[in-house]
């Protein structure tokens, strides 16, 4: 049953795995410049210069990179742009200024607040594309592009993506809006799975943590998770800005989900870590957690730009990324096979966010590819197998709930056990025999039946320990009823000194019961019963001591009663508390019975 249950999750995984790889075949990058099928591709064709002093012809080699500073570029398109047309670029966190003859025809905010010296905001800059309608280029004109980078950092790749984006389409027209969606289409119908996913996931994790259900906290921050990762894969695509209306929105919606996911990510993976490891990397994610907050906050005041704020992050990404992954190497050999997928999620998800960090793969259609493809892989497995965990604790939990009702049913058993008709019968005829000779006395005995009857129900409706202080009570109204029956027959003594410790109810007096009829009781002259603590370094004993005839202890027990008892006391004694029964005893004289009850097991 077991092993089909297995492939069953098995071939799950597999299925989503192969749904994962076909979904993301579309998105392998392309290096083509010529990517739009149907908008007409523009090419520059021309020279560029870092100082407008010194040019160079323009070549696919030439070093374009924004992270050197602004460039200057000056030729001609392939082709005229005629009247009617729209001219298209895609613009990522640059400004931009475009020259047609001399005359400036396109500036964006950013560009336009640098040449004046002022101050950028958050806003102008952003990750959208242009159309300008009716840009008329006729054969011969001449162009001059100006682009510059205003943030401390950036994507390298910047200035090719906006050349290697100029196109035109029919002005007024959607066909650029709808050419884009089939490269963030699948990205953002990806997010909207994994945002539904995260509503289930966090579903399950309430009713799981309703049902205690061990695996509800673990299963909430998943879902938490897998929302932030949704928003991310969401906000991160190439036409976000047709999708959505608010460049609010998506500027900061990308960036914010970015840092929350990898944030989440590493407090996740610290559940699968123990010890000194686990505390040094509690510390690094708070640390983390405050720079987060902390960017976001001088962002938001205006102290930086939020896109500025993405370089202090992945510097320390490139410091928590290597630890994390470390911790998570080191910490393998000590777990078992069961809790490994985690570390091994730990340890990959680090690595492609540091090769994203690098830049690898990075272009105009593909941009934190890896840890994209890696997340998505391990969203698939854990989810197969965090189905199998939920089934698995769902059985655990109907199984607790069957022994809960057992042991229940099993106190009710032990109480009932301890009220016997003879007893009752014998303590009842006491009493009769008392209200002819002695009333004074037989009112005390009733008043001390009555507490032992009141004791028994007081053990029903117990469901934890008790106080050893209220179980020894309990027992001497039992061993006072005994000492009307027999006088000086029977001789108790009782030594609990040490009583600052808690014991399941109904433990001592059946012991002490066992003792005077099975022990005591079998003098013919009389006996004793002893009770007495002592505390332990670790534990506490109680001890039970009696001058009868004795007994084998290796043999059965002829008497079923006194069998049923014991079991039902050492059971309970090691489901409420970890404690222990022994028993010594020699046929020739005398039985001592240790109740064994851990220090840890108080409260």
């Amino acid at each position: 049953m077991r092993m089909q249950k297995h492939r069953e999750y098995i071939g799950l995984t597999l299925v989503l795995l192969v749904a994962v790889f076909c979904l993301l075949s579309s998105f392998v990058e392309r290096e083509d410049p010529s990517f739009f099928p149907t908008p007409r591709s523009l090419v520059f064709q021309g020279e560029c210069s870092r100082d407008r002093e010194t040019w160079l012809a323009l070549t696919e080699n030439s070093s374009l990179s924004s992270l050197e500073g602004e460039i200057f570029l000056r030729g001609e398109f392939s082709e005229a742009i005629p009247e009617g047309l729209s001219f298209n670029f895609y613009v990522n966190h640059i400004a931009a200024e475009i020259f047609v003859n001399g005359e400036s025809r396109y500036r964006n905010a950013a560009m336009e607040k640098i040449q004046k010296g002022e101050k950028l905001d958050s806003l102008d800059c952003a990750a959208l594309w242009e159309e300008l309608a009716f840009f008329k280029v006729e054969a011969g004109d001449q162009l001059e592009i100006h682009l510059a980078n205003p943030h401390r950092y950036g994507n390298a790749n910047a200035y090719w993506d906006f050349l290697e984006s100029l196109n035109t389409t029919i002005a007024e027209s959607s066909i650029l809006a709808t050419n884009l969606r089939s490269f963030g289409g699948g990205f953002r119908a990806l997010g909207g799975m994994l945002a539904i996913f995260s509503l289930v996931l966090l579903g399950a994790s309430i009713a799981s943590l309703v049902l205690r259900v061990p695996v509800g906290w673990k299963l909430f921050k998943a879902a938490i998770l897998t929302l932030l990762a949704g928003g991310f894969f969401y906000f991160d695509t190439l036409d976000i800005c047709y999708q959505v209306d608010s460049q609010l929105l998506f500027t900061y919606g990308r960036q914010i989900s970015m840092m929350l996911v990898f944030l989440f990510i590493g407090f996740y993976i610290c559940d699968s870590i123990s010890g000194k490891r686990q505390k040094l990397l509690h510390l690094a994610m708070l640390l983390s957690c405050f720079q987060v907050i902390l960017l976001l906050v001088l962002s938001i005041t205006g102290i930086i730009l939020l896109y500025d704020a993405g370089y202090y992050w992945g510097l320390s990404q490139l410091i928590l990324c290597p630890l994390l992954a470390l911790c998570c190497g080191l910490e393998l050999p000590a777990v078992e096979k069961k809790g490994r997928l985690s570390l091994f999620s730990g340890i990959l998800l680090s690595i492609s966010l540091i090769l994203d960090l690098a830049g690898l793969g990075n272009g105009i259609v593909t941009h934190g590819t890896c840890t994209k493809i890696i997340f998505v892989l391990l969203f698939a497995i854990h989810l197969s197998l965090a189905a199998g965990e939920v089934v698995a604790n769902y059985q655990a939990l109907l199984l607790a709930r069957k022994l809960e009702m057992e042991l229940q049913n099993s106190r009710i058993a032990i109480m009932l056990s301890q009220i016997k008709p003879h007893f009752l019968h014998n303590s009842l005829a006491v009493i009769q025999e008392l209200c002819h000779e002695d009333p004074l006395a037989a009112e005390d005995a009733i008043g001390i039946f009555a507490e032992y009857l009141k004791g028994n129900m007081r053990a029903l409706e117990s469901d934890g320990l008790i106080w050893f202080k209220e179980e020894l009570s309990h027992t001497k109204c039992y061993l006072d009823i005994e000492k009307m029956r027999f006088g000086d027959q029977l001789c108790v003594k009782l030594n609990t000194q040490k009583m600052h410790f808690r014991i399941p109810s109904l433990t001592l007096q059946p012991i002490v019961e066992n003792a005077v009829r099975h022990g005591a009781r079998k003098n013919e002259n009389g006996g004793f019963v002893s009770v007495s603590t002592v505390e332990h370094t670790d534990h506490f004993e109680v001890l039970v001591e009696d001058d009868g005839p004795g007994f084998d202890p290796e043999q059965p027990l002829d008497d079923g009663n006194l069998h049923l008892g014991i079991r039902n006391v050492q059971e309970r004694l090691r489901r409420m508390c970890g404690g222990e029964l022994r028993i010594e005893s020699d046929p020739s004289g005398g039985t001592r019975v240790h109740i064994i009850l851990p220090k840890e097991g108080r409260k």
